[in-house]
């Protein structure tokens, strides 16, 4: 199987995981924030279960949505913010 220049460029912004073309965040981005999975150790959640939450409105919006890839990144006072809710929601 042959590709062409565009379609290289345009598999090394992805990631292949299980079937899935997923996309890569940046490096740069990174370096500023926290990933998705990052931040599901931090919080004690499964990817999964943060996308249903952040669906559902349980959780804030993330602090940055890459407009390229739609990779979501987080801060620290995201977590915090997170890590908050999810203690009250534990109580009830």
């Amino acid at each position: 199987m042959t590709y062409t220049e565009n379609t290289i460029m345009i598999l090394r912004k992805y990631v292949y995981v299980v079937g899935i073309l997923m996309p890569k965040p940046k490096l740069k981005n990174m370096l500023k924030y926290f990933t998705t999975s990052q931040v599901c150790r931090k919080i004690g959640l499964s990817t999964m279960q943060l996308e249903h939450r952040l669906k559902l409105e349980i959780l804030p919006v993330p602090t940055f949505i890459d407009p390229d890839s739609n990779v979501k990144y987080f801060d620290d006072e995201w977590i915090t913010e997170a890590q908050a809710i999810l203690n009250k929601l534990n109580k009830i």
